[in-house]
């Protein structure tokens, strides 16, 4: 910043410096904004994404992966005879 001389981060990042990531469960400009995400999704520390745990899907991992599917983002087939 030309007026104050403190550092503008890039969304993810916090500091004098901007040195360090935002905590877990936070994300966005100065870590100021929460993640939302359940079921143990971890979200993106930058864009506030949720990344699900195996077995979950959607926005915030709230639904579990549809009958027939599986792993991460649930894209996988059972292939059970």
């Amino acid at each position: 910043n030309s007026a104050s001389g403190r550092c503008s981060c890039p969304p993810g990042w916090t500091g004098t410096a901007c040195e360090s990531e935002c905590d877990e469960g936070h994300f966005g400009e100065n870590c100021t904004k929460s993640c939302r995400c359940v079921n143990g999704g971890r979200c993106d520390r930058a864009t506030g994404k949720c990344l699900c745990q195996m077995g979950w899907m959607g926005e915030l991992c709230q639904s579990v992966c549809l009958k027939g599917m599986f792993g991460e983002g649930c894209k996988q087939r059972c292939d059970c005879i």
